[in-house]
């Protein structure tokens, strides 16, 4: 299945005074507030967390944090450790991916580095930090080889996940069809970790694996979703995440057994009590059916991670 028309990003139509990561200009509002440090140290609840929220709105509001962001602000999962070490606990991945040895480290070296040295240029993602916590312990869980970014945008999410597949000596190629944030993907990830194998191409996904060669490329056995179609999009399937069953559908002759998918923006549930997570939920569900059924008719298991966007892991594995 192909699409002509490039997909968007949500990223692309907040404000221009915004830059960077949502999380650092919404921390670097209420960092101070003893508040917002209770909660970032784990010693807040939800609930308070909320209220607090909607007392800053205003601020917020007032500096160039869309409206909409403050309503996901109220999923951050205040300490990231805890997060982290959560989603790997009982029998969330089915006792087929360990939390990785000395990750904390690792993950606040990541950290750490891309915050002094990762330039966005005026552009802003919707990548959280718990999110680039949690995809790198899991190149890291699965030592993946040969990972393949679909709608990687300017390489903000494979940055965090780089430094683990360079670990197991294995290659990435990111996708999007942005030839702008493809020259920013190739400025970021050549200063940060210029001996990794990693390629940048500016295409839409459908279009690259459908040329894609596998006994010369080597099959993907870790895949990232996180692309976008318009709301208007002449296919009403495509529109928004429903992009997902076309990219998952034509990646799939190209995974390797096993192998490791991760999506982002997989929001199919909120306690929130918000209505506008409520709204983004339903809107969710709707466009994620038809990736969701054939997840569940090829993947092992396939689990939606709570983090502030939502996110999505599945495992194929079949011999």
């Amino acid at each position: 299945m192909s699409t002509q028309q490039q997909p968007i990003h949500l990223e692309q139509s907040v404000e221009e005074k915004i830059s960077g990561t949502l999380f650092e200009n919404v921390h670097r509002l209420i960092a101070t507030n003893p508040i917002a440090q209770h909660f970032f140290a784990g010693q807040l609840s939800r609930t308070e967390w909320i209220d607090f929220l909607e007392s800053q709105r205003t601020q917020l509001l007032d500096s160039g944090i869309p409206a909409a962001d403050v309503d996901f602000a109220k999923r951050y999962p205040g300490a990231i450790e805890s997060f982290v070490s959560e989603a790997y606990r009982g029998d969330t991945f089915k006792g087929l991916l360990a939390l990785p040895e000395n990750w904390t480290a690792q993950c606040h070296e990541t950290a750490q580095s891309l915050a002094a040295s990762f330039e966005h240029q005026g552009s802003t993602t919707y990548i959280y930090p718990e999110e680039g916590y949690l995809l790198q312990t899991l190149v890291k869980a699965f030592t993946a080889k040969r990972a393949i970014f679909l709608g990687s945008y300017y390489g903000y999410w494979a940055a965090w996940a780089i430094p683990a597949i360079q670990a197991s000596g294995g290659s990435a190629v990111l996708i999007d069809p942005d030839e702008r944030c493809c020259d920013l993907a190739r400025h970021n990830l050549t200063k940060l970790y210029p001996n990794a194998a990693i390629e940048v191409v500016c295409s839409t996904g459908q279009e690259y694996l459908a040329n894609y060669d596998r006994d010369q490329d080597g099959a993907f056995d870790f895949v990232v979703l996180d692309a976008e179609l318009p709301s208007d999009y002449p296919d009403e399937n495509l529109r928004g995440k429903g992009l997902y069953f076309a990219l998952l559908e034509s990646v799939l002759p190209h995974i390797a057994d096993p192998s490791l998918l991760v999506c982002h923006n997989i929001l199919l549930h909120d306690e929130t009590g918000s209505d506008v997570m409520r709204t983004a939920v339903e809107l969710n569900r709707k466009e994620l059916t038809p990736f969701l059924k054939i997840v569940g008719e090829t993947y092992q298991f396939f689990t939606e991670i709570h983090s502030t966007e939502g996110m999505g892991v599945g495992v194929y594995k079949v011999s």
